[in-house]
């Protein structure tokens, strides 16, 4: 598939893109990226809930044309969100390319455009080469988010791992850089950091500790577990309290983690350790990946 975790998995908190923003631990990206429908219900009840919470979230809208582009723009220009985003990894979805006018694909102008009339700061998620980063930055954005949307979208595209460090090298001082892909403990995002990415991204990982359980019918909006759904008599199945403390839990133990292994190898800030790859060792990996990624083999 061509995800993360072939090399080092890696995932997500965008807390660290803003640092002056006051972040919920209960980021709203899952709800949001469940906007993939037509349907315009699903986007007013994410920008409600951005609404409800002071504008602490990040309306992400993908790469749709026309009218209904134009729509949720303006939805997420009501959000009152610090930030908004745009998955231009989902260019390549079916249901996108098949719409008339086909959407999808975006120039760097067409970005501009789009970064220019939402009026503040701006992710681009999707970016898998430095062409691509300097082309997003060139177009406004503020940041972003080296990802290969989990390999659905191209098989046999590349690992986010492999084209983390090239990406953070060309732009760095000049656009946050995230990454995501297959996070699952705070050894990987340990990993991310050290290959050059200023945060990292979660979703699987999130949703798994509010009661998903990988059954990937979330483009339904029938979600058994009332996670990826508007359907009320699902969404009762869910208890946000409990839900919400689960995934708290799961930050508070990779918070830890990472804590551990930064102390166990002498660097005691996150800015020490970022694209730092002297302490990084590979195992069963090509001489010529360890190569890419700019580390060297256990033993060594």
């Amino acid at each position: 598939r061509g995800c993360l975790e072939q090399y080092a998995s890696v995932g997500a908190l965008g807390a660290a893109v803003f640092p002056d923003q006051d972040f919920d631990y209960l980021h709203l990206q899952e709800l949001l990226n469940s906007a993939r429908e037509e349907n315009p219900e699903v986007m007013k009840a994410a920008v409600g809930a951005i609404q409800g919470a002071g504008g602490i979230g990040i309306p992400t809208v993908k790469p749709w044309s026309g009218d209904v582009l134009e729509e949720k723009l303006r939805l997420a220009k009501e959000s009152g969100s610090f930030a908004a985003a745009m998955d231009v990894d989902a260019a390549g979805l079916p249901f996108l390319k098949n719409m008339q006018p086909p959407a999808g694909r975006k120039s760097a102008a067409q970005l501009a455009d789009i970064i220019a009339e939402m009026d503040r700061p701006f992710i681009v998620k999707g970016v898998m080469t430095v062409r691509g980063a300097i082309k997003a930055k060139e177009a406004g954005a503020a940041a972003v988010i080296v990802s290969n949307h989990g390999g659905r979208v191209l098989d046999q595209c590349p690992a986010t791992a492999e084209v983390l460090p090239e990406i953070a090298k060309a732009v760095a001082g000049r656009a946050k850089v995230l990454v995501d892909g297959g996070i699952r403990s705070g050894a990987d995002i340990f990993k991310a950091i050290a290959l050059g990415a200023d945060a990292v991204y979660i979703g699987t990982a999130a949703v798994m500790a509010l009661g998903c359980h990988l059954c990937r019918s979330c483009h339904s909006g029938k979600c058994n577990w009332g996670i990826a759904t508007q359907v009320p008599e699902l969404v009762a199945r869910l208890n946000p309290d409990e839900a919400s403390q689960r995934l708290i839990h799961l930050l508070t133990a990779w918070n830890h983690e990472i804590k551990e292994m930064m102390g166990g190898m002498g660097i005691n800030s996150v800015e020490a350790l970022r694209g730092n790859r002297l302490m990084l060792r590979g195992i069963g990996l090509t001489d010529r990946e360890l190569k890419i990624l700019g580390i060297s083999h256990a033993g060594e």
